[in-house]
Protein backbone atom coordinates (compact mmCIF):
# COMPACT_ATOMS: atom_id res chain seq x y z
CA UNK A 1 0.00 0.00 0.00
CA UNK A 2 2.77 2.60 0.35
CA UNK A 3 4.71 1.53 -2.47
CA UNK A 4 1.64 2.76 -4.25
CA UNK A 5 0.90 6.26 -2.12
CA UNK A 6 4.32 7.40 -3.11
CA UNK A 7 4.30 6.16 -7.31
CA UNK A 8 3.90 9.43 -8.26
CA UNK A 9 6.97 11.09 -5.81
CA UNK A 10 9.28 8.36 -7.25
CA UNK A 11 8.30 9.50 -11.15
CA UNK A 12 9.00 12.96 -10.48
CA UNK A 13 12.36 12.32 -8.85
CA UNK A 14 13.39 10.22 -11.78
CA UNK A 15 11.88 12.74 -14.42
CA UNK A 16 14.56 15.10 -12.33
CA UNK A 17 17.36 12.62 -12.49
CA UNK A 18 17.40 12.54 -16.42
CA UNK A 19 16.91 16.08 -16.86
CA UNK A 20 20.03 16.49 -14.39
CA UNK A 21 22.01 14.18 -17.04
CA UNK A 22 20.68 15.46 -20.10
CA UNK A 23 22.18 18.91 -18.89
CA UNK A 24 25.33 17.68 -17.66
CA UNK A 25 25.64 15.58 -20.41
CA UNK A 26 25.65 18.91 -22.82
CA UNK A 27 28.11 20.93 -20.46
CA UNK A 28 30.63 18.39 -21.05
CA UNK A 29 29.95 18.43 -24.88
CA UNK A 30 30.00 21.99 -25.35
CA UNK A 31 33.07 22.88 -22.72
CA UNK A 32 35.06 19.86 -24.36
CA UNK A 33 35.40 18.24 -21.22
CA UNK A 34 34.27 15.45 -22.74
CA UNK A 35 36.43 12.43 -22.13
CA UNK A 36 37.93 9.76 -25.05
CA UNK A 37 36.22 7.10 -25.95
CA UNK A 38 38.82 4.70 -24.19
CA UNK A 39 38.32 6.60 -21.11
CA UNK A 40 34.62 6.30 -21.16
CA UNK A 41 34.74 2.45 -21.80
CA UNK A 42 37.12 2.33 -18.62
CA UNK A 43 35.03 4.18 -16.34
CA UNK A 44 32.15 2.02 -17.43
CA UNK A 45 34.28 -0.90 -16.71
CA UNK A 46 34.65 -0.05 -13.38
CA UNK A 47 32.20 -1.89 -10.56
CA UNK A 48 29.63 0.84 -9.49
CA UNK A 49 32.73 3.86 -9.99
CA UNK A 50 31.95 7.03 -9.57
CA UNK A 51 33.22 10.34 -9.85
CA UNK A 52 33.77 11.62 -6.20
CA UNK A 53 32.91 15.51 -7.36
CA UNK A 54 30.12 14.13 -9.78
CA UNK A 55 26.64 15.82 -10.04
CA UNK A 56 25.02 12.49 -10.52
CA UNK A 57 27.02 10.56 -7.36
CA UNK A 58 25.00 13.61 -5.21
CA UNK A 59 21.76 13.00 -6.71
CA UNK A 60 21.26 9.63 -7.47
CA UNK A 61 22.90 8.17 -4.00
CA UNK A 62 24.53 4.98 -5.79
CA UNK A 63 26.23 4.28 -2.13
CA UNK A 64 23.62 5.03 0.58
CA UNK A 65 25.10 6.82 3.36
CA UNK A 66 22.36 5.29 5.44
CA UNK A 67 23.97 1.61 4.34
CA UNK A 68 27.49 0.85 5.15
CA UNK A 69 29.01 -1.29 2.13
CA UNK A 70 25.58 -1.81 1.23
CA UNK A 71 23.86 -0.05 -2.54
CA UNK A 72 20.15 1.51 -1.62
CA UNK A 73 18.13 2.67 -4.58
CA UNK A 74 16.79 6.02 -3.84
CA UNK A 75 13.22 4.45 -3.50
CA UNK A 76 14.85 2.05 -0.74
CA UNK A 77 16.22 5.13 0.79
CA UNK A 78 12.50 6.96 0.47
CA UNK A 79 11.01 4.02 2.07
CA UNK A 80 13.59 3.69 5.48
CA UNK A 81 13.00 7.74 5.92
CA UNK A 82 9.25 6.95 5.87
CA UNK A 83 10.03 4.41 8.43
CA UNK A 84 11.92 6.79 10.54
CA UNK A 85 9.74 9.40 10.04
CA UNK A 86 6.73 7.47 11.16
CA UNK A 87 8.34 5.77 13.73
CA UNK A 88 9.13 9.71 15.14
CA UNK A 89 5.44 10.48 14.62
CA UNK A 90 4.71 7.57 17.21
CA UNK A 91 7.58 7.88 19.70
CA UNK A 92 6.38 11.69 20.10
CA UNK A 93 2.90 10.23 21.08
CA UNK A 94 5.00 8.23 23.89
CA UNK A 95 4.38 4.88 21.80
CA UNK A 96 7.34 3.84 22.04
CA UNK A 97 6.79 0.16 21.46
CA UNK A 98 5.03 0.87 18.54
CA UNK A 99 7.77 2.62 17.22
CA UNK A 100 10.38 0.42 18.00
CA UNK A 101 8.02 -2.44 16.08
CA UNK A 102 8.17 0.12 12.99
CA UNK A 103 11.84 0.08 13.36
CA UNK A 104 11.89 -3.48 13.43
CA UNK A 105 9.93 -4.42 10.37
CA UNK A 106 12.18 -1.44 8.03
CA UNK A 107 15.16 -3.55 9.78
CA UNK A 108 14.38 -6.74 8.49
CA UNK A 109 14.00 -5.31 5.54
CA UNK A 110 17.45 -3.10 5.01
CA UNK A 111 19.48 -4.74 7.74
CA UNK A 112 22.36 -2.66 7.03
CA UNK A 113 20.95 0.61 7.13
CA UNK A 114 22.91 2.55 10.01
CA UNK A 115 19.72 5.27 10.05
CA UNK A 116 17.66 2.56 11.26
CA UNK A 117 20.02 1.13 13.67
CA UNK A 118 20.78 4.21 15.34
CA UNK A 119 16.93 5.15 15.67
CA UNK A 120 16.42 1.40 16.83
CA UNK A 121 18.77 2.37 19.83
CA UNK A 122 16.88 5.45 20.10
CA UNK A 123 13.89 4.49 20.69
CA UNK A 124 15.15 1.55 22.94
CA UNK A 125 16.58 3.75 25.15
CA UNK A 126 13.26 6.11 25.11
CA UNK A 127 11.45 3.06 25.69
CA UNK A 128 13.42 1.50 28.83
CA UNK A 129 12.69 5.53 30.52
CA UNK A 130 9.46 5.16 29.86
CA UNK A 131 9.00 1.25 31.11
CA UNK A 132 11.43 2.74 34.31
CA UNK A 133 9.07 5.92 35.07
CA UNK A 134 6.35 3.37 34.86
CA UNK A 135 7.27 0.80 36.94
CA UNK A 136 8.33 3.18 39.99
CA UNK A 137 5.09 4.84 39.57
CA UNK A 138 3.40 1.20 39.98
CA UNK A 139 6.33 0.51 42.54
CA UNK A 140 5.36 3.30 44.58
CA UNK A 141 1.53 2.75 44.88
CA UNK A 142 2.64 -1.23 45.83
CA UNK A 143 4.70 -0.06 48.79
CA UNK A 144 1.61 2.33 49.93
CA UNK A 145 -0.60 -0.32 50.46
CA UNK A 146 2.20 -2.32 52.38
CA UNK A 147 3.42 -5.01 49.39
CA UNK A 148 7.10 -4.30 49.60
CA UNK A 149 7.73 -7.77 48.14
CA UNK A 150 6.09 -7.22 44.75
CA UNK A 151 7.56 -3.53 44.72
CA UNK A 152 10.75 -5.25 45.08
CA UNK A 153 10.58 -7.97 42.27
CA UNK A 154 9.09 -5.50 39.52
CA UNK A 155 11.79 -3.31 40.01
CA UNK A 156 14.01 -5.89 40.04
CA UNK A 157 12.76 -7.75 36.50
CA UNK A 158 12.55 -3.65 35.24
CA UNK A 159 16.47 -3.55 35.63
CA UNK A 160 16.82 -7.02 34.29
CA UNK A 161 15.20 -6.34 30.84
CA UNK A 162 16.32 -2.35 30.93
CA UNK A 163 19.30 -1.80 32.74
CA UNK A 164 20.20 -0.26 35.78
CA UNK A 165 20.18 3.30 36.88
CA UNK A 166 20.62 5.06 40.12
CA UNK A 167 16.78 5.68 40.43
CA UNK A 168 16.00 2.08 40.19
CA UNK A 169 18.73 0.85 42.86
CA UNK A 170 17.66 3.49 45.26
CA UNK A 171 13.93 2.10 45.17
CA UNK A 172 15.19 -1.38 45.69
CA UNK A 173 17.35 -0.34 48.76
CA UNK A 174 14.43 1.42 49.97
CA UNK A 175 11.64 -1.06 49.55
CA UNK A 176 14.18 -3.87 50.55
CA UNK A 177 14.35 -1.79 54.00
CA UNK A 178 10.83 -0.96 53.99
CA UNK A 179 10.09 -4.89 53.29
CA UNK A 180 12.43 -5.90 56.31
CA UNK A 181 10.83 -3.73 58.74
CA UNK A 182 7.19 -4.89 58.35
CA UNK A 183 8.58 -8.62 58.36
CA UNK A 184 10.30 -7.65 61.89
CA UNK A 185 6.93 -5.81 63.28
CA UNK A 186 4.80 -9.19 62.02
CA UNK A 187 7.15 -11.56 63.77
CA UNK A 188 7.19 -9.28 66.70
CA UNK A 189 3.08 -9.37 66.66
CA UNK A 190 3.14 -12.82 66.59
CA UNK A 191 5.54 -13.62 69.10
CA UNK A 192 4.14 -11.25 71.11
CA UNK A 193 0.82 -13.15 70.60
CA UNK A 194 2.77 -16.51 71.66
CA UNK A 195 2.08 -17.85 67.99
CA UNK A 196 5.86 -18.34 67.39
CA UNK A 197 5.20 -20.53 64.78
CA UNK A 198 3.79 -18.37 62.80
CA UNK A 199 6.47 -15.62 63.48
CA UNK A 200 9.35 -18.20 62.35
CA UNK A 201 7.69 -18.84 59.07
CA UNK A 202 7.12 -15.48 58.31
CA UNK A 203 11.10 -15.30 58.66
CA UNK A 204 11.69 -17.45 57.19
CA UNK A 205 10.22 -16.98 54.22
CA UNK A 206 11.79 -13.50 54.54
CA UNK A 207 15.35 -15.13 54.45
CA UNK A 208 14.58 -16.84 51.20
CA UNK A 209 13.74 -13.37 49.49
CA UNK A 210 17.02 -11.18 51.37
CA UNK A 211 19.59 -14.06 51.74
CA UNK A 212 21.31 -13.89 55.26
CA UNK A 213 20.36 -10.99 57.23
CA UNK A 214 22.09 -10.35 60.45
CA UNK A 215 19.02 -8.49 61.96
CA UNK A 216 16.40 -11.13 60.53
CA UNK A 217 18.59 -14.51 61.75
CA UNK A 218 19.22 -13.00 65.29
CA UNK A 219 15.53 -12.36 65.61
CA UNK A 220 14.31 -15.83 63.99
CA UNK A 221 17.24 -17.31 66.62
CA UNK A 222 15.34 -15.47 69.37
CA UNK A 223 11.97 -16.96 68.47
CA UNK A 224 13.15 -20.52 67.58
CA UNK A 225 14.19 -20.76 71.31
CA UNK A 226 11.53 -19.83 72.85
CA UNK A 227 9.51 -22.00 70.00
CA UNK A 228 11.47 -25.12 71.35
CA UNK A 229 11.43 -24.44 74.91
CA UNK A 230 7.67 -24.37 74.99
CA UNK A 231 7.63 -27.87 72.90
CA UNK A 232 9.97 -29.50 75.61
CA UNK A 233 7.94 -28.65 78.28
CA UNK A 234 5.07 -30.05 76.74
CA UNK A 235 6.98 -33.26 76.07
CA UNK A 236 8.26 -33.21 79.76
CA UNK A 237 4.63 -32.70 80.41
CA UNK A 238 3.28 -35.64 78.67
CA UNK A 239 6.59 -37.91 79.62
CA UNK A 240 5.68 -37.22 83.36
CA UNK A 241 1.92 -38.82 82.90
CA UNK A 242 3.81 -41.63 80.78
CA UNK A 243 2.56 -40.88 77.63
CA UNK A 244 5.48 -41.53 75.57
CA UNK A 245 3.74 -41.46 71.70
CA UNK A 246 2.41 -38.06 72.73
CA UNK A 247 5.56 -36.70 73.61
CA UNK A 248 7.19 -38.22 70.36
CA UNK A 249 4.50 -36.66 68.25
CA UNK A 250 4.65 -32.83 69.95
CA UNK A 251 8.41 -33.24 69.21
CA UNK A 252 8.31 -34.63 65.80
CA UNK A 253 5.84 -31.90 64.70
CA UNK A 254 8.04 -29.35 66.19
CA UNK A 255 10.91 -31.05 64.01
CA UNK A 256 9.10 -30.56 60.70
CA UNK A 257 9.08 -26.64 61.35
CA UNK A 258 13.19 -26.49 62.71
CA UNK A 259 14.02 -29.57 61.21
CA UNK A 260 18.36 -29.14 61.92
CA UNK A 261 17.41 -28.07 65.77
CA UNK A 262 19.71 -30.26 68.02
CA UNK A 263 17.48 -29.54 71.14
CA UNK A 264 14.73 -31.39 69.32
CA UNK A 265 16.67 -34.23 68.03
CA UNK A 266 18.20 -34.72 71.34
CA UNK A 267 14.69 -34.70 73.03
CA UNK A 268 13.58 -37.55 70.68
CA UNK A 269 16.26 -39.80 71.72
CA UNK A 270 15.99 -39.17 75.49
CA UNK A 271 12.00 -39.80 75.02
CA UNK A 272 12.75 -42.82 73.39
CA UNK A 273 15.50 -43.93 75.95
CA UNK A 274 12.44 -43.20 78.82
CA UNK A 275 10.39 -45.35 77.33
CA UNK A 276 9.07 -48.41 79.42
CA UNK A 277 10.45 -51.62 78.60
CA UNK A 278 9.51 -55.26 79.04
CA UNK A 279 10.81 -56.51 82.51
CA UNK A 280 10.79 -59.76 81.39
CA UNK A 281 12.39 -59.22 78.34
CA UNK A 282 14.80 -56.16 79.31
CA UNK A 283 15.69 -58.00 83.12
CA UNK A 284 14.15 -61.50 82.90
CA UNK A 285 14.49 -63.26 85.86
CA UNK A 286 17.88 -64.97 86.45
CA UNK A 287 17.17 -67.17 89.07
CA UNK A 288 13.61 -68.51 89.94
CA UNK A 289 12.25 -70.72 92.64
CA UNK A 290 8.87 -73.00 92.61
CA UNK A 291 7.78 -70.60 89.84
CA UNK A 292 6.44 -71.28 86.78
CA UNK A 293 7.38 -69.29 83.36
CA UNK A 294 4.81 -68.38 80.65
CA UNK A 295 5.98 -67.44 77.33
CA UNK A 296 5.39 -67.86 73.48
CA UNK A 297 1.45 -68.78 73.08
CA UNK A 298 1.13 -70.26 76.27
CA UNK A 299 -1.31 -68.32 78.38
CA UNK A 300 -2.89 -67.90 82.15
CA UNK A 301 -6.02 -66.52 82.82
CA UNK A 302 -6.54 -63.87 85.44
CA UNK A 303 -10.24 -62.37 86.24
CA UNK A 304 -10.93 -63.70 83.04
CA UNK A 305 -8.79 -62.16 80.87
CA UNK A 306 -5.92 -64.05 79.47
CA UNK A 307 -2.87 -62.96 79.39
CA UNK A 308 0.87 -64.34 78.06
CA UNK A 309 4.23 -63.50 79.30
CA UNK A 310 3.39 -63.79 82.82
CA UNK A 311 4.69 -65.79 86.02
CA UNK A 312 3.36 -68.15 87.98
CA UNK A 313 4.02 -67.33 91.47
CA UNK A 314 2.94 -69.27 94.74
CA UNK A 315 1.48 -72.52 92.59
CA UNK A 316 3.85 -74.82 94.93
CA UNK A 317 2.40 -76.63 98.04
CA UNK A 318 6.00 -77.23 99.55
CA UNK A 319 8.03 -74.50 98.97
CA UNK A 320 8.45 -70.79 99.06
CA UNK A 321 8.56 -68.67 95.70
CA UNK A 322 10.90 -66.47 94.76
CA UNK A 323 12.04 -64.35 91.51
CA UNK A 324 15.48 -62.90 91.08
CA UNK A 325 15.97 -59.95 88.83
CA UNK A 326 19.29 -57.85 88.19
CA UNK A 327 18.39 -54.22 87.36
CA UNK A 328 21.83 -53.18 87.58
CA UNK A 329 20.79 -49.89 89.11
CA UNK A 330 19.62 -48.66 85.49
CA UNK A 331 15.72 -48.65 86.17
CA UNK A 332 13.63 -45.69 87.95
CA UNK A 333 10.31 -47.10 88.59
CA UNK A 334 9.45 -51.06 88.37
CA UNK A 335 5.63 -51.79 87.78
CA UNK A 336 3.35 -54.69 87.50
CA UNK A 337 0.52 -56.19 88.35
CA UNK A 338 -0.53 -59.23 90.28
CA UNK A 339 -3.49 -61.45 90.38
CA UNK A 340 -4.81 -64.52 91.95
CA UNK A 341 -5.09 -67.14 88.63
CA UNK A 342 -9.11 -68.41 87.70
CA UNK A 343 -10.04 -72.00 88.66
CA UNK A 344 -7.18 -71.99 91.76
CA UNK A 345 -8.54 -71.71 95.55
CA UNK A 346 -9.15 -68.20 96.82
CA UNK A 347 -6.35 -67.85 99.62
CA UNK A 348 -5.09 -64.29 100.05
CA UNK A 349 -1.25 -64.53 100.12
CA UNK A 350 1.54 -62.28 101.35
CA UNK A 351 4.48 -60.72 98.76
CA UNK A 352 7.75 -59.91 99.85
CA UNK A 353 9.98 -57.18 98.20
CA UNK A 354 13.67 -57.11 98.54
CA UNK A 355 16.10 -54.45 97.61
CA UNK A 356 19.50 -55.90 96.95
CA UNK A 357 18.48 -58.55 99.72
CA UNK A 358 17.35 -56.43 102.24
CA UNK A 359 13.15 -56.43 102.97
CA UNK A 360 11.45 -53.11 101.45
CA UNK A 361 8.01 -54.15 102.16
CA UNK A 362 5.09 -56.48 102.32
CA UNK A 363 1.88 -56.90 100.69
CA UNK A 364 -1.28 -58.68 100.74
CA UNK A 365 -2.54 -60.42 97.42
CA UNK A 366 -6.10 -60.74 97.94
CA UNK A 367 -7.80 -63.64 95.48
CA UNK A 368 -10.82 -62.36 95.68
CA UNK A 369 -9.84 -58.82 93.98
CA UNK A 370 -9.02 -57.46 90.46
CA UNK A 371 -5.27 -57.45 89.52
CA UNK A 372 -3.94 -54.95 91.83
CA UNK A 373 -1.06 -52.88 89.95
CA UNK A 374 2.17 -52.58 92.32
CA UNK A 375 4.92 -50.03 91.21
CA UNK A 376 8.15 -50.05 92.86
CA UNK A 377 10.54 -46.86 92.88
CA UNK A 378 13.94 -48.95 92.10
CA UNK A 379 16.25 -45.86 92.28
CA UNK A 380 19.74 -47.45 93.06
CA UNK A 381 18.59 -50.70 93.18
CA UNK A 382 20.31 -53.57 91.82
CA UNK A 383 18.65 -56.88 92.64
CA UNK A 384 15.18 -57.22 92.71
CA UNK A 385 13.69 -60.42 94.92
CA UNK A 386 10.03 -60.94 95.30
CA UNK A 387 8.94 -63.80 97.48
CA UNK A 388 5.63 -65.59 98.39
CA UNK A 389 6.24 -67.81 100.81
CA UNK A 390 4.09 -70.27 101.79
CA UNK A 391 1.75 -70.89 104.64
CA UNK A 392 0.24 -74.10 105.24
CA UNK A 393 3.40 -76.06 105.94
CA UNK A 394 3.54 -79.57 104.87
CA UNK A 395 -0.27 -79.71 103.03
CA UNK A 396 0.62 -76.57 100.80
CA UNK A 397 -1.40 -73.47 99.66
CA UNK A 398 -2.92 -74.11 96.51
CA UNK A 399 -3.88 -70.54 96.26
CA UNK A 400 -1.84 -69.46 92.82
CA UNK A 401 -1.24 -66.21 91.54
CA UNK A 402 0.11 -64.71 88.28
CA UNK A 403 2.59 -61.56 87.91
CA UNK A 404 1.90 -59.71 84.21
CA UNK A 405 2.37 -56.62 82.83
CA UNK A 406 5.76 -56.05 84.02
CA UNK A 407 7.49 -53.00 83.30
CA UNK A 408 10.92 -51.46 83.91
CA UNK A 409 10.88 -47.29 83.38
CA UNK A 410 14.52 -45.91 82.74
CA UNK A 411 15.31 -43.01 84.34
CA UNK A 412 13.47 -40.08 82.94
CA UNK A 413 15.93 -37.23 81.81
CA UNK A 414 14.23 -33.94 82.04
CA UNK A 415 13.70 -32.71 78.19
CA UNK A 416 13.54 -29.03 78.94
CA UNK A 417 15.45 -28.58 82.70
CA UNK A 418 12.22 -27.89 84.47
CA UNK A 419 11.78 -31.65 85.63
Amino acid sequence: MKKNNYGKHKLGIITVMIMVCIIVVCIRVIGGTKDSDNENDVAAGSEGSVPVNSPVADVSGSVSAMGEGVTYTPEEQEMIAVSIEEADRLASSGDYETALKQIDTAREAYPEASDLRAKQDELNGLYGQQMKANTLERCNTLAEEGDYLTAMHMIEECMQSYGEDNECLAAKEHYITMYKQDILQRSAAYSDAGDYVSAIQLLQSATKEMGNDPELETRSLEYESAYVSGVLAEADSRVSGQDFDGAEKVLKTAKEILPGNSRLDEAVKTVNKSRPRSLLAACPPYQTTVCGMVTGTDTITIAGKEYTNAVLIGENIYDDSRIFFNLDNQYDTVQFQVGHIDGGELRDRELQILYNGELEKKLTLSAGDLPQTITLDVKDVGQLTLIVPTTLGLFGDRSCFGMVNAYAYPETASLSGEL
